[in-house]
């Protein structure tokens, strides 16, 4: 009879563990009007389309620069130069022209040199920008961001304007990784989706719904920009992309709501949190050392998940660039009209196409599923691009990777569904410095092999990015065997619509899976703000 009733008062127990954690999933998010949801949907169009008027208007300069400044030796202008430099669009008559490959080498080097000129300087800076953003909230993130981004295009434009030599141009990267770059916005504003929405699949899909939003202002942006460049060259292109910055940047200042807010009163983040540096770091290496700050997912799927992230934004922070000079190269030829039409097609496809299925596939499968599709859809893509001879064949390329960059918001809900609502910040610090280094990993790769095999097989590079998503499927594969071996999926966590720290189908968890939610009680109810975390042993 003992056994009986006390084997009722566990199960009442675990049964009250599991209402109380679903309660705080519900209510630990901020709720906000559909006012502030437009303001903060105006404010990413604004930004996707200045961010991807200045992407395209950078890789096409960087080459018309190249192709125009350019002393060549003579043996090389011998062999099948096509054109004098001063035709706006040069484009090699057939894939043996020396003069084109280099001009195509260098292009391919200013990019990189630049990229690591701004990234460089964004790393530290995004570090710490992402982790205080937790104290002192979202807005001066997004803020800082966006007021670098619009000094950068000014400047850009004033140097275009009178004809400096492009090595200037470094001082307006330089200048931009001072304040974070655009990703400061973009880190504040996936933190503020973090703590605007309920965990679970909810917030995935709201994050995959973001960049679907930024892909659809793309799209516009592709097109506008092979206009502009076209009719005007490329000072205007630049003013245009700085008043974009400047309209979001007063929208930010007088319009957007800050959603960090201090739930918990007097012994909520500020007994917990300070400027000491020392705390600082803790906070974003915390989640390779303690289980807590991870909701106990375990770390060898946390480490592999990350990895396959660092896999796939190598790839996708640097295809742009190479893309644009594997277009105006031979046998395509593209105009900028043309690429912006390309890019505009590949971004909806991709990203407004890519959003619907993610919906659709969420109706029945986990979101490492989705994440392994895409990784493979993203193989298809580059083998095919690596082969192309003709322009159908890119837009087929297209088709393929319809799904290529779902992994992407993928991981960050996954990530982002498994840790506390007071490290949200430091959470998406530790994205962006994943995301920084992959686009200076990235960067220096990619543009190294495409400057580096013009001669052997202009599409190499592809094949090299086609590796990567191999590698991201087989990681993916063995993360999801690694789920099954422990018996759990922390990586699934569905919020309010079933158990919220495991995977079983009943209501009463594991007692190894209770022992770990009893653990966490003393962090919700100290009153002197103390903090204890289990270590992992690894």
């Amino acid at each position: 009879m003992d056994i009986n009733e006390n084997s009722a008062l566990l199960l009442g127990s675990r049964k009250g563990i599991i209402q109380d954690e679903r309660k705080k999933n519900e209510d630990t998010h901020t709720a906000i009007s559909t006012y502030d949801v437009i303001i903060r949907n105006v404010n990413i169009i604004l930004v996707a389309l200045a961010v991807t008027l200045g992407s395209v208007s950078k890789a096409q300069y960087i080459y018309k620069w190249v192709s125009l400044n350019t002393i060549l030796p003579d043996i090389i202008l011998g062999s099948n130069a096509t054109s004098s430099g001063n035709t706006p669009q040069q484009c090699a008559k057939n894939s043996s022209s020396d003069a084109e490959n280099e001009y195509q080498r260098l292009a391919a080097r200013f990019s990189l040199y630049f990229t690591l000129t701004e990234k460089g300087i964004a790393l530290p800076v995004l570090a710490f920008f992402g982790i205080y953003s937790d104290l002192i909230g979202r807005k001066p993130l997004m803020i800082a961001g966006i007021l670098v981004e619009a000094i950068k295009y000014g400047l850009i434009s004033f140097l275009i304007y009178k004809d400096f030599h492009i090595n200037y141009l470094f001082i307006s990267y330089a200048i931009c990784g001072l304040g974070g770059t655009f990703f400061s916005f973009h880190l504040g504003t996936f933190a503020a989706i973090a703590d605007t929405t309920a965990r679970g699949k909810q917030r995935s899909f709201s994050i995959a719904l973001l960049d679907a939003v930024m892909g659809l202002s793309a799209l516009v942006g592709q097109i506008t920009a092979g206009y502009v460049i076209n009719i005007t060259g490329f000072v205007y292109i630049n003013i245009i992309v700085g008043g974009l910055f400047i309209m979001t940047f007063l929208s930010v200042i007088f319009l957007y709501k800050e959603t960090r807010q201090n739930r918990q009163g007097a012994n909520s983040l500020k007994p917990r949190m300070s400027w000491n540096m020392c705390d600082a770091i803790k906070r974003i290496t915390g989640f390779y050392t303690h289980k807590e700050q991870r909701r106990n997912m375990p770390l060898p799927i946390f480490v592999t998940t990350a990895v396959v992230f660092v896999c796939v934004y190598s790839v996708a922070t640097c295809r742009g660039d190479i893309e644009i000079l594997y277009s105006l190269n031979f046998p395509f030829c593209w105009s900028s009209v043309m690429i912006g039409y390309y890019r505009a097609v590949k971004d909806f496809v991709q990203l407004a196409v890519g959003v619907m299925i993610i919906k659709v596939l969420h109706v029945f499968t986990t979101d490492e599923t989705i994440c392994i599709i895409g990784c493979i859809s993203g193989l298809a893509s580059y083998v095919m691009m690596a082969f192309a001879s003709n322009d159908w064949m890119l837009y087929l390329a297209t088709a393929l990777g319809v799904m290529c960059i779902v992994p992407l918001p993928m991981i960050r809900g996954i990530f982002s569904k498994s840790v506390l609502p007071d490290k949200q910040g430091a959470l998406f610090a530790n994205i962006y410095i994943f995301e920084i280094l992959c686009s200076l990993g990235g960067s220096t790769i990619f543009n190294n092999v495409y400057a580096e095999t013009q001669s052997i097989m202009k599409g190499l590079v592809f094949l090299v990015m086609a590796g990567f998503y191999l590698l991201s499927v087989i990681l993916l594969i063995i993360c999801s065997c690694m789920t099954s071996t422990l018996g759990s999926t922390p990586l699934f966590i569905q919020g309010d619509t079933g158990p919220s720290m495991n995977s079983r189908g009943s209501d009463t968890p594991c007692p190894d899976t209770v022992d770990l939610m009893n653990s966490k009680a003393p962090v919700i109810t100290n009153n002197d703000g103390s903090n204890t975390e289990e270590v992992d042993s690894v």
